[in-house]
Parts: C-alpha cells; sequence; structure tokens
C-alpha cells in the first residue's frame, strides 16, 4: 500500500507536469484565476504574465553561454522586469493564488487518474501537509475550508488540521524573544566582510559557531532540532551561536526557531535582506546548506 501511494504521487508529479494545456508555472496559474474571472490584472501585468514563460526559456538559454557576473545582471534584469510582476500579483490576491496553486491545480491532476477517493484524499491532505511542512506556516482559512469540503477521509484530513493548528500556535510567538535581532544593526553596509564584522563585534572575544541556514532546507531544519542538546554538550565553552538565514519568510523563520527552541542568552538569528545574505554568503564562499563557520 505504501509503494503504492509513493508510486501515485510521483505519477501525479509527472502528470501535473505533462497535462495537456497547462504549464506548471506561476504564469500558468495566474492566468487560470484571470481566466476564470477570479481576479483581474492591468493590460501591462496581462502582458507581462503572457510573456513570463517563454521569456523565462530564453533567459534559461542565454545565461547558460555567459560569465558568472554577467548572467547574475541577465537575471536581475528579468527579476525586476517579470518576476517582481509576477510576485506582486501573486501576493495581492495570495489567498486565491494559494487555493489554485495548492488545491484546484493538484485536484485537477488526479481527476485525470483512475484511482479511489481514499487515494485521492491521501493526495490531496499530503499535498496540502507538505506545503504547511515546507515553509513551516499556516495556509490561509480559504485553503482549509477547500480541504474541509473536498477531503472525505477523516485521517487524511485530521492530518492537515493537526499542522495547520500546530503553526497557528506557534505564530507570533517570538516577537519580543531576545535571540531574534533586527536588520537595522547593518543597514545601508552592502560589504559582506563589513556586514559579518558588524554582526560578530559585540562578541569580541568569545568563539562564534556560525550556522547558514534556511527554513526551506531540509538539512538545516533535521540540525536544527539538535540545538538544545548542541549547547548543553558545549556549556563549557564561551561560546555564541549565530544564525544567518537564507532566503527565509519571517514568519516562517521565526516558527522554526520556536519550534526546535533554538533561543538562549548565548544564541542569536538574523534574517538579512537578500542582498546582504548573498554578500555574507560571497564572502565566506557558502555553496552548500546548512553550512557551519
Amino acid at each position: 500500500y505504501s509503494s503504492y501511494t509513493t508510486f501515485l504521487r510521483d505519477y501525479i508529479d509527472y502528470k501535473k507536469d505533462h497535462m495537456e494545456g497547462e504549464k506548471n508555472s506561476i504564469a500558468t496559474t495566474i492566468k487560470k484565476v484571470v481566466n476564470d474571472g477570479k481576479i483581474t490584472l492591468s493590460k501591462k501585468e496581462l502582458d507581462i504574465v503572457n510573456k513570463y514563460d517563454e521569456e523565462l526559456e530564453r533567459i534559461k538559454k542565454l545565461i547558460s553561454n555567459l560569465s558568472e557576473k554577467e548572467a547574475e545582471k541577465v537575471v536581475e534584469k528579468f527579476n525586476s522586469e517579470y518576476g517582481q510582476i509576477l510576485s506582486d500579483i501573486w501576493l495581492r490576491n495570495n489567498e486565491i493564488m494559494q487555493v489554485e496553486g495548492i488545491c484546484n491545480y493538484s485536484a485537477r491532476a488526479i481527476g485525470s487518474v483512475p484511482t479511489t477517493q481514499t487515494l485521492k484524499d491521501i493526495y490531496m491532505a499530503g499535498t496540502i501537509w507538505g506545503y504547511i511542512d515546507g515553509l513551516r506556516t499556516p495556509v490561509n482559512a480559504q485553503i482549509m475550508e477547500w480541504a474541509e469540503k473536498n477531503i472525505q477521509l477523516p485521517v487524511a484530513l485530521s492530518m492537515v488540521t493537526d499542522i495547520q493548528n500546530k503553526y497557528l500556535a506557534l505564530t507570533g510567538a517570538l516577537n519580543n524573544n531576545s535571540s531574534i535581532k533586527s536588520a537595522d544593526d547593518v543597514k545601508n553596509i552592502s560589504d559582506g566582510e563589513k556586514i559579518l564584522r558588524k554582526l560578530i563585534e559585540p562578541y569580541k572575544g568569545k568563539i562564534i559557531l556560525l550556522d547558514v541556514w534556511g527554513t526551506w532546507c531540509g538539512p538545516c531544519k533535521a540540525a536544527l532540532k539538535n540545538s538544545q542538546e548542541e549547547y548543553e554538550h558545549l556549556k563549557d565553552y564561551d561560546i555564541v551561536y549565530l544564525y544567518l538565514a537564507n532566503s527565509s519568510d519571517e514568519e516562517s523563520w521565526k516558527n522554526v526557531i520556536k519550534e526546535y527552541n533554538v533561543t538562549g542568552d548565548n544564541v542569536v538569528h538574523y534574517n538579512l535582506p537578500a542582498e546582504q545574505q548573498s554578500a555574507i554568503e560571497r564572502f565566506l564562499g557558502v555553496s552548500s546548506y546548512p553550512t557551519y563557520k
């Protein structure tokens, strides 16, 4: 049974990427909700959405023949002209987009496969559960309403509601914790070495263990589960634990810290703007996650 459901998941994921008339992309999802009359876009936004997939493929081919610096400039230009607009559209219509992207699209894919209602329920519950577990934040109320309406198997629905309630309880719990530091400490600094030196300045004379991680990184989160055990084993040393988060949503970041109790008087967390985080990682030569220094 387990092997069959694993096969079903893999097969459905394949179907999602090869559904006739549909492409699994953010632009396709936006076009679907526009065509369904759920959201409206300006002419400029609609033009960007319609061109996005074709332009993305062109950029991929272009940068394959460029140097790293040249490729970065091309990608930055693409993101400012296309990516940012699609991101703004998604965030502006977040609840509708999440239901379409997480629920409806997957439901259409599994609906094209001859299978039982039970396996459909398991697959859809797993899709929503995986989204919450991956981001470590609760989904919006519309997705939960969709789940309650469409997932008939009680144990499958319970799996979704349990993890939803877990992260609803965690959300906002760390807002006043002293381990969480403000990026204002390094505001307007762009050089990676200077940013890092500013962050470690208060801990001169101490051992600093730096952990570069991300909420999207499974191995990073697996390691964080052992944080309190780590602190206990190394308590005889004057160590400051400095955590720098890569590409991590603010709410997800705080929820992971709270979930695994990655806190203490000698624990410091930063979630810097992407440009500053990238600058530090370039300076340190970070190429994988987690990275410890």
